[in-house]
C-alpha cells in the first residue's frame, strides 16, 4: 500500500473510531437498548451482523418514535477491517483533536442542516 493509501486508510479508521467513541453518548431518551449500535464497531465484520436486516427496522422505528434529526455526519466504511494494536494506539492520539474540531464546527454552525 502506498503512502496515500495508508493515509486514507488511517483517516477512515480515525473517523470510524470517532463514531464508536460517540456510541457511548445517549441517542434519545429510552431508545439506547433498542438500537443495534453494537453492530457498527470498527471490528465488526459484515458477516457478523444480522443477515436478515431485522435490526435495522427496529432501529429506524426507535429513531422516528423518539427523535428528530437535526444534522447528519456520514462516515462510510468499506470492507471488513481489523485494526492492529499499533493502529489503535495512533488513533487514541488522533481522535480527541478530530472530535474537538467536529464539535467546534457544530458549535459555530459550520455544517449543513437537514
Amino acid at each position: 500500500m502506498g503512502r496515500q493509501g495508508a493515509t486514507a486508510s488511517g483517516l477512515t479508521l480515525c473517523l470510524v473510531l470517532l463514531c464508536c467513541q460517540c456510541h457511548s453518548l445517549p441517542i434519545c431518551e429510552g431508545v439506547e437498548d433498542d438500537t443495534p449500535l453494537h453492530l457498527l464497531s470498527t471490528k465488526t465484520g459484515y458477516f457478523n451482523a444480522h443477515k436478515d436486516g431485522s435490526h435495522w427496522e427496529k432501529y429506524s422505528e426507535a429513531v422516528v418514535r423518539g427523535c428528530s434529526a437535526k444534522q447528519v455526519w456520514l462516515l462510510a466504511r468499506h470492507g471488513t477491517r481489523f485494526p492492529t494494536a499499533n493502529d489503535m494506539g495512533h488513533l487514541v492520539k488522533l481522535l480527541p483533536p478530530l472530535s474537538q474540531r467536529i464539535r467546534d464546527n457544530h458549535r459555530h454552525d459550520r455544517g449543513e442542516p437537514l
